[in-house]
């Protein structure tokens, strides 16, 4: 939440927050004497807990909020209601830690389609919000709102910005031309850089940003060793 409050707050006073909590009902044969009518008792509860732990801070902040509580079977579809909303303006949600649940709910709904605005995953694990704005792309046509969103954010938060593109390393000749010869690395980086910049070049209305270039057969492995 903290982490929230300061991109709410550099929104903007108009922003609405709603705070939204799902509680699942589809396995009430499991749960001995719980009635219909305790679903409302349940609910309320959620609400009022919400209500006690963030009302007092969103309100010094000034920020107007509302708390929503719904009781859908699916909560990656609960969810979904708002990131198809054209009226939402970004999602927040926090990633747990394997200890304390799966956490495999943002997981889920990252991957799900019909999204109409980012979704900004805060994990228990950040331990501050310094730095700058990390815009890791692989320069598909889809980027283009990368780079919108991410020059919107960094203006809103006085953020400097860093575009990562990851040139992936072909592992499908494998052993005949090994992921980490150097000249194959030097190929793909040379024609990474060259695509990097004409891309870029097409877009007039994004300001030069500073650059990293990383090659690599995981991708994903190259973004969290770049953040750590």
């Amino acid at each position: 939440m903290d982490y929230a409050m300061r991109i709410i707050s550099s929104l903007g006073s108009r922003i609405e927050v709603e705070l939204l909590h799902n509680i699942r009902f589809d396995f009430l044969d499991m749960v001995p004497d719980f009635e219909i009518e305790d679903q409302d008792v349940l609910k309320g509860r959620i609400r009022d807990d919400i209500q006690e732990n963030f009302s007092e801070l969103l309100n010094a902040q000034g920020i107007s909020f509302r708390i929503t509580i719904l009781s859908e079977k699916n909560s990656v579809d609960a969810i979904k209601t708002r990131l198809t909303s054209e009226t939402t303006t970004l999602i927040i949600m926090g990633a747990k830690e394997k200890r304390d649940g799966t956490g495999v709910l943002p997981l889920k709904v990252i991957a799900s389609d019909g999204h109409h605005c980012p979704l900004l995953l805060c994990p228990k694990t950040v331990i501050g919000f310094e730095g700058g704005l990390l815009l890791a792309t692989d320069l598909s046509t889809q980027n283009h709102r990368l780079f919108k969103f991410g020059q919107f954010f960094s203006e809103k938060l006085a953020l400097k910005v860093k575009t990562l593109q990851i040139a992936k390393l072909p592992v499908s000749y494998f052993p005949y031309f090994n992921a980490g010869n150097e000249d194959m690395k030097r190929g793909v980086k040379n024609k990474a850089e060259k695509k990097y910049k004409d891309y870029v070049g097409r877009m007039e209305e994004i300001p030069e940003l500073e650059y990293d270039l990383i090659t690599s057969s995981n991708v994903a492995g190259a973004i969290y060793n770049h953040f750590n």
